[in-house]
């Protein structure tokens, strides 16, 4: 059976925040030996998940990357690693699955095909989107709260 191939991708608001990429590409990496995934690329952005997808020019790149060199798997650390907005993270998945290119998310243990190859139900992963958009709203509120009480 042929070893599959992988990419890891990682992103981080803060380009300063060194320690978090490297631990987070460790991880992924461990996780890739394990399973016997030869990792071909590593990819790391540093922007804020919340912006729009075409905004984003390193995971552009990075998807492009995987769907023209038929790579197996996308591993990313967790779901909040894709991006902030549900219909963002939506999309990345939808040209995913129809290029037929994994994703999988080591944290929630998630991948979009099972290992069989079917696709996987969204039940679990709509579970875990909507709880990245509570904490995302949940971040604004206080930044929010925070700007108010430093106007009174």
């Amino acid at each position: 059976m042929n070893k599959k191939n992988c990419v890891i991708f990682t992103r981080i608001a803060n380009a300063t925040d060194r320690q978090s990429v490297d631990s987070r590409v460790s991880n992924l990496n461990a996780f890739a030996s394990k399973n016997e995934i030869n990792v071909i690329k590593i990819f790391e952005e540093y922007i804020s998940g919340v912006e729009k997808n075409e905004e984003r020019p390193v995971l552009c790149e990075c998807l492009d990357y995987c769907i023209e060199n038929k790579i197996d798997i996308l591993l990313i650390n967790d779901l909040s690693r894709l991006g902030r907005k549900v219909d963002e993270i939506f999309a990345i998945m939808k040209r995913c699955m129809d290029n037929n290119l994994n994703i999988y998310f080591l944290k929630e243990n998630l991948s979009l095909f099972h290992a069989d190859g079917t696709k996987n139900s969204f039940q679990s992963i709509l579970i875990k989107l909507f709880d990245i958009e509570e904490s995302t709203v949940q971040r604004v509120m206080v930044e929010f709260g925070y700007m108010q009480n430093c106007l009174i």
